[in-house]
C-alpha cells in the first residue's frame, strides 16, 4: 500500500485500468469458452474506468479531502452486485431465471449509488466532479445538439449508401427516424434506470482521464490519447463478445471513432465541467444505435472495410472540426477540471 501511495495519480489509474481490464477478459474469455451470456460482463465492463479512478482516490485519500465516501462505497457495492449478477447468469441460474434476477441486482447497485450521492455533502460531491450545477436549459442544448449531429451523422452515410446503389437509402432513413421520436419520450426513465455503467465509463475517461492526459500532453494530444485508450479498452469485447477474423481491422475501426466522438465528448466536458451530460449523450448515443440499428446492437461490428471507412468519414465530418474548438487552446481550464478540485 505504501508502494501505491508513492505513485502519481495518472500512472496508478491506468495500472487499475489495464490489471481490472485484464480480469474482465479473462472472465469473458471463460464465459465465451463454457458458451454463457456475455451481456453482463460486457456491462461490468463499464463500470471499471470509474472503478479504477475511485480506487485512485482511495488509495491517495490522506493527500486529498475531502473524499466521498458515501459514494465510493457505493460504486464498489455495485461492482459486487454487478459480479454477482455476472456468476448467476453464467454459472448457476438457467437464463429464464437469470433474466430476471441480473436485473434487480443492477437495479439495486444503481439505488444504492442514488443514496450515496444524495447523502453525499454538496462540497464533497463539487470536489469529486459529481454536482450538477449546470443550468436546465444548457443540458438539453448539448443533448439536442448531440441527436441533431448524431442524425447528421447517419445522413451522410444514408447519402454514401444511395449513391453505392441502394436506391432506398433515404426512405429507409425516414423509416427509421420516425419510430424515434415515441421511443425519445422513453429514454429518460429508462436512463435512470441503468445510468451507472454509463456513469463509469464517463467518470473514468472524461472526470478522471482527460484533464490529466491534456495536462501531461497537450489540449488536442492528451484528448486524442483519451479515445485511443478508450478505443483498445474495448479490446476484450473484440475478442470474445464480437469475434472476428479481422479483428485488427475492427479494433482500429473502435479506436478511429472513440477519438472522433471522444472529440466532442471532450469539448463537452470542457464547456460545461458537468460528467452528467456526457454520461447522458454516453447513454444517447448507445440508445440510438439500440433504437434505430437494433439489428447492429445485437451483432458483430460490420467488418466490410468500405462500410466502416464511410462510417469513420461521416464522423469526422460531423465531431472532427470540433477540435478547433477554442476551449482547446485554453489550457488554465484544466485547473477547475482536474478531481479532486482544491481550493
Amino acid at each position: 500500500m505504501k508502494f501505491l501511495r508513492r505513485q502519481k495519480p495518472l500512472p496508478l489509474f491506468l495500472l487499475f485500468l489495464i490489471i481490472l481490464t485484464i480480469g474482465e477478459g479473462v472472465g469473458m474469455g471463460l464465459a465465451s469458452y463454457f458458451h454463457k451470456p456475455l451481456s453482463g460482463l460486457e456491462t461490468f465492463q463499464m463500470m471499471i474506468p470509474a472503478t479504477a479512478a475511485f480506487l485512485v482516490f482511495r488509495i491517495l485519500a490522506g493527500q486529498t479531502q475531502p473524499f466521498p465516501k458515501y459514494v465510493c462505497r457505493a460504486f464498489f457495492a455495485a461492482d459486487i452486485l454487478f459480479l454477482i449478477a455476472v456468476v448467476l447468469e453464467s454459472v448457476l441460474l438457467p437464463v429464464s431465471l437469470s433474466q430476471t434476477v441480473s436485473p434487480i441486482l443492477v437495479l439495486t447497485g444503481i439505488v444504492f449509488f442514488d443514496l450515496a450521492l444524495f447523502l453525499e455533502p454538496a462540497e464533497t460531491k463539487d470536489a469529486y466532479g459529481m454536482l450538477c450545477k449546470t443550468k436546465i436549459k444548457t443540458i438539453l442544448f448539448y443533448l439536442f445538439l448531440f441527436l441533431i449531429l448524431q442524425a447528421g451523422n447517419y445522413f451522410i452515410q444514408t447519402v454514401f449508401d444511395y449513391f453505392s446503389g441502394n436506391r432506398h437509402a433515404f426512405l429507409d432513413f425516414i423509416e427509421l427516424y420516425s419510430h424515434f421520436p415515441s421511443a425519445l419520450l422513453r429514454l429518460p426513465f429508462f436512463f435512470l434506470c441503468v445510468f451507472l455503467p454509463y456513469f463509469g465509463e464517463e467518470y473514468g475517461w472524461r472526470g478522471f482521464l482527460q484533464p490529466r492526459m491534456q495536462k501531461q500532453f497537450g489540449m488536442k494530444k492528451g484528448l486524442i490519447l483519451t479515445g485511443m485508450i478508450w478505443g483498445v479498452w474495448h479490446l476484450p469485447l473484440y475478442l470474445f463478445r464480437y469475434p472476428s477474423s479481422t479483428l485488427l481491422q475492427e479494433l482500429l475501426h473502435q479506436i478511429a471513432c472513440c477519438v472522433l466522438i471522444g472529440i466532442f465528448m471532450g469539448y463537452v466536458y470542457l464547456k460545461t465541467k458537468n460528467i452528467w451530460i456526457c454520461t447522458a449523450i454516453h447513454f444517447l448515443n448507445n440508445a440510438m444505435i439500440g433504437t434505430l440499428f437494433p439489428s447492429v446492437a445485437e451483432s458483430a461490428p460490420s467488418s466490410s472495410l468500405e462500410d466502416q471507412a464511410i462510417g469513420i468519414l461521416a464522423i469526422f465530418l460531423v465531431y472532427g472540426f470540433f477540435i478547433g474548438s477554442r476551449v482547446f487552446r485554453e489550457k488554465k481550464i484544466l485547473e477547475d477540471l482536474l478531481l479532486p478540485r482544491t481550493r
